[in-house]
């Protein structure tokens, strides 16, 4: 029973055994299959070859190998040789393993090689769109080939690091031959990057120059700042007076405000902006990075009514300050044909008026004291109140010509006394 056990045994290993197949394959830095051979090396491995005797590399002209050019033996079962001092040309090559009784145990496959020694080292060249050398950039896309390619090329890579030396590793990438990736996940800062063309063996054939961009994803920030033609902080939404815009930014890199105002076209800015155009005004702002302008804000808006028209040559303190046909409204002189007894004499429901800084309701003057329109009044009001708004336009006296009335009056009196004396 012992006996017939182990027999069995042995039968199955020997039949497992005969199950293994022989290989001969090719391993780098063998070329590869149509490839272009800057060098020739080719190494072949035998495996699993029963009365292994040696491994064997052929080389012809042809795909049958009809014209023999080269050849190695090798009592090994993995064979390493140098065919590099062939002439230029094509070639055709093959691995064999040899068994013991000299018959062909296994055999690779038939590849083919242009092969030229005076080629070239594959150099890396960065393309676009990857950032140039100190530029500042929202987006980082790096673009990289390496040719002409070899047989002994193995990879394209891209180092990047936070320093120049490359101490500090931030990111990476291989690929076969051209290289594109996008590297803008990163966050916001300063990055040095390097471009390699690997062989085979891990070996760096060269590299690029090394780039320094920095990476701001963060686009600036506007601020808008309004004010009254007489300097007053602007808050509300309504005036009568000249409105003075300013733009700045905030970034952490240079920056530019655009702006554009109702329907006119797109100005960058760089002084105070004047709206005085009566009726609903529109100011659209944003800011951009000024050496990346694509990096910039979404557009902002502010919207500005001006109810009367301004005049833009005159300051005042008072009526008196204005022509005659003018009256003194938040420190500039408007044109009475635009004041606020026209409005109400058109017959609009308006509020109270305001004159020389005390509201005029029906009935009189009462205690309130303004800078602009009061309370609403309702149209049962608006005679009364067209009245006591004509009144006030009256108060701002013409001392001129009553001084001029005086100092005849002194004349002829004064020639009177003296023909009577």
């Amino acid at each position: 029973m012992k006996i017939s056990i182990i027999t069995a045994f042995a039968v199955l290993v020997l039949v497992s055994i005969s199950f293994v197949s022989a290989d001969a394959s090719f391993s780098n830095p063998t070329p590869a299959n149509n490839s272009l051979s800057k060098s020739f090396v080719i190494n072949a491995t035998c495996s699993n070859v029963p009365n292994f005797a040696m491994s064997r590399i052929v080389i012809a002209n042809d795909s049958a190998f009809n014209n023999f050019v080269s050849g190695w033996n090798s009592n090994t079962a993995s064979v390493t040789y140098d065919f590099s001092g062939l002439p230029t040309g094509s070639y055709y090559f093959v691995a064999v393993c040899i068994n013991s009784s000299g018959g062909v145990a296994s055999q690779s496959e038939v590849r083919r090689t242009d092969f030229n020694a005076s080629l070239p080292n594959p150099a890396p060249t960065f393309n676009l769109p990857t950032p140039a050398n100190n530029s500042i950039i929202s987006s980082f896309i790096i673009n990289m080939s390496c040719s002409p390619q070899s047989s002994q090329f193995g990879m394209s890579r891209i180092v990047i690091a936070n320093d120049s030396a490359f101490n500090n590793f931030v990111s990476g990438w291989n690929l076969n031959y051209s290289l594109f990736y996008d590297y803008s996940g990163l966050a916001d800062g300063t990055y040095y990057f390097i471009g390699h063309c690997i062989d085979l063996a891990g070996n760096i054939f060269f590299s690029t120059e090394v780039r320094k961009i920095e990476l701001d994803k963060t686009a600036p920030v506007s601020a808008l700042n309004l004010s009254y033609s007489n300097g007053t902080i602007y808050n509300g939404e309504n005036t009568t007076s000249n409105i003075y815009a300013t733009l700045s930014c905030a970034d952490a890199h240079a920056c530019t405000s655009h702006y554009r105002l109702n329907n006119g076209a797109w100005l960058d800015y760089v002084s105070t902006i004047t709206i005085n155009t009566v009726g609903t005004n529109i100011l659209y702002y944003y800011s951009s990075d000024s050496v990346n302008p694509s990096n910039s804000e979404a557009i902002r808006n502010r919207t500005i009514t001006i109810i009367s028209s301004p005049n833009n040559n005159q300051t005042c303190s008072s009526d008196n300050d204005c022509d005659d046909d003018e009256s003194c409204e938040d420190g500039v002189c408007v044109s009475d044909d635009n004041d606020h007894s026209s409005r109400l004499m058109s017959g609009q429901k308006m509020d109270s008026v305001c004159g020389d800084g005390v509201c005029y309701r029906s009935g009189g003057e009462n205690e309130q004291t303004c800078a602009s329109d009061c309370a609403q009044i309702s149209e049962n009001d608006i005679t009364t109140a067209v009245l006591n708004s004509m009144q006030f336009q009256k108060k701002g006296i013409n001392w001129g010509f009553w001084i001029l009335i005086a100092l005849i009056l002194i004349i002829i009196i004064a020639i009177v006394l003296i023909l009577v004396l």
